[in-house]
């Protein structure tokens, strides 16, 4: 094949052809890639906010569950009226400790 001025201008052309497809192609994959990262970045520190709340979430509810929490609660009229003391007959006093009951092995 003869190399014309025809000729060089078809190669010139698919040349400038071949070069804006590659540039395009390589754009739109760096912009992915580029826009990927960004993502990447801004859901990773989504998450550690979201797992933040969830553990809060978690705390909160453990302790509004919590029957040390609850009875606080209802000491302090939280809850609604304070319960009233009630009195029941008998010494109740905790002056000795009681003797532990034998092993259940022994007759």
């Amino acid at each position: 094949m003869k190399l014309n001025s025809k000729n060089m201008l078809v190669f010139f052309l698919l040349f400038l052809a071949g070069s804006a497809v590659g540039f395009l192609v390589g754009g739109y994959s760096g912009s992915n890639f580029g826009m990927g990262l960004i993502l990447n970045n801004s859901l990773g520190a989504y998450a550690q906010v979201v797992q933040v709340m969830v553990d809060a979430l978690r705390q909160v509810r453990m302790e509004t569950g919590s029957w040390r929490h609850q009875a606080e609660a209802l000491r302090r009229g939280e809850l609604g009226p304070v319960p009233g003391i009630v009195g029941i007959e008998g010494d109740f006093r905790c002056d000795t400790a009681l003797e532990a009951p034998p092993p259940y092995w022994l007759p």
